[in-house]
């Protein structure tokens, strides 16, 4: 202690200073006292101090949790709950699980029966997915600006545009994404589509087992001069397609105990073949409503049906 002065020995034993012993004994317990009581002010002072910044962090966490339900809540408004086309139907579902979400769910459709669709994924969870996706939708669109006009882009252009907005932002946040963009013909019934690294979309027919609609692609991000192909199915009246994100195959095999992948999506679809696309997502909600997530590692829900009319 900085009191160690009266112990010197050159103060106790110099006989011309007139401290007696006792009276050093005297001086030092009152120095004692003294920084005992400074110390003991000082400790009350830094509980003050931090007390005060844990209840300003909680008033700040409680105000960044409001806006990021908000947020969230103005995410979940831009997804259209239904769409309607000539001879076709989309019904959709978003779910962000930790405020806002880093998934895509985009659907357009138009009185010619044309329907549009992209569906993405963004990596990871929270702020840096969410203000990722916004710039993948917008990548995702059919319909681009390319500084002169609006013009309609190719799937495949769609796909090469939404890879390279993936890897300008990979280099600054490293994050990588999944996706699929889709078109229905009316016309024709033809759906045609380019997946990366997405879960595979889900063929309802009547009278059949779901049936995955296997197509090859690598993730967006992967690789700077990726290319993709475009599959093409052929629909008929009664068909249902069902584009998911896997968050869905996260939250089933919670409930099932299965592996997260598209077999734990088929079980559960054919569990439920006569169900209507409505009751779909309504038991998708009603699983994530009684799911308990932990929401800081669960992962977002979105799902889409195209529904082939006749």
């Amino acid at each position: 202690m900085v009191y160690d002065l009266f112990d010197s020995p050159t103060l106790q034993n110099n006989a011309t200073l007139p401290y007696s012993t006792h009276r050093i004994s005297q001086l030092r317990e009152a120095s004692d006292a003294s920084a005992l009581a400074a110390l003991v002010a000082h400790l009350q002072r830094e509980v003050g101090r931090l007390d005060a910044e844990r209840r300003q962090a909680a008033a700040d966490a409680g105000q960044l949790r409001r806006q990021l339900r908000d947020a969230a809540r103005v995410q979940c408004d831009c997804v259209p709950r239904a769409l309607a086309a000539r001879g076709a139907e989309i019904t959709t579902l978003y779910r962000p699980t930790a405020g806002v979400g880093g998934d895509v769910l985009a659907a357009a459709a138009s009185d010619e029966g044309h329907v549009t669709l992209s569906i993405a994924d963004v990596a990871g969870h929270g702020i840096g997915a969410a203000m990722m996706a916004p710039l993948l939708e917008r990548a995702l669109a059919a319909e681009w600006h390319d500084g002169v006009r609006t013009r309609r882009s190719t799937i495949t252009e769609v796909m090469r545009r939404a890879n390279h907005e993936v890897l300008a932002q990979e280099r600054r946040d490293g994050l990588c994404a999944t996706a699929i963009h889709a078109r229905y013909d009316g016309a024709t019934r033809t759906l045609r589509f380019a997946r990366a690294g997405h879960p595979h979309p889900v063929l309802l027919r009547a009278g059949e087992r779901p049936q995955p609609l296997v197509s090859d692609g690598l993730l967006l991000g992967a690789l700077p001069d990726a290319e993709w192909c475009v599959q093409e199915v052929q629909l008929q009246p009664g068909d249902r397609v069902l584009f998911y994100t896997d968050g869905l195959a996260a939250l089933l095999a919670t409930h099932q105990a299965a592996s997260l992948d598209d077999r734990c999506v088929l079980s559960w679809l054919a569990a439920r073949a006569t169900h209507t696309p409505a009751e779909l997502m309504a038991d998708i909600h009603d699983r994530i409503d009684h799911a308990g997530w932990d929401t800081a590692t669960a992962d977002d829900v979105s799902a889409a049906v195209l529904t082939i009319q006749a």
